[in-house]
């Protein structure tokens, strides 16, 4: 699944350039015997950031590790592969952020290699436009969750997931 991580992390390269960091604060820890885990990147430090192209099940442990990390924020980009969709995923992660009280951002987005510059510059325009709102406090008590394959977008707030 290596191509579509890469696919992600240069859709957040184009919207933040050196503001994504995939090397500092990526490491966490789960305690004295717990030991450690990672994130797939950061955005200005305040931003926790995982990408997910597995299977639901896949997707709710790189959940936890976002759920894990001490940033306020979390980010979890979903990417679907050719034959798996993540549709399942961006729900169920939506309703997980939410029931958790965890201001965050679902987005998924299609992984089709074959995609136009029109279609990758529109996305990454999206990612960091939703990002940038939540980081000027603008959304900062919901989750937002884009589908950008079925072109939904919808803002959870804490109270609508119980």
């Amino acid at each position: 699944m290596g191509i579509y991580d890469e696919f992600a992390k240069h859709v957040l390269t184009r919207s933040f350039g050196s503001r994504f960091d995939t090397t500092s604060n990526v490491l966490f820890s789960f305690g004295e015997d717990g030991g450690t885990g990672t994130v797939d990147g950061t955005i200005d430090s305040q931003i926790a950031v995982e990408i997910g192209v597995g299977s639901p099940k896949q997707v709710r442990g790189g959940l936890l590790d976002l759920l894990w990390h001490s940033y306020p924020v979390k980010l979890l980009l979903l990417v679907d592969t050719p034959g798996h969709s993540t549709q399942r995923s961006v729900g169920q992660a939506g309703a997980i952020l939410a029931e958790t009280s965890s201001p965050g951002i679902v987005i998924r987005l299609s992984g089709n290699s074959t995609a136009d510059e029109d279609t990758v510059e529109s996305d990454q325009r999206k990612v960091s436009e939703v990002v940038d709102s939540h980081l000027n406090g603008a959304e900062q008590n919901v989750v937002r969750v884009i589908d950008m394959v079925e072109e939904s977008d919808a803002a959870l707030s804490f109270d609508e997931a119980r």
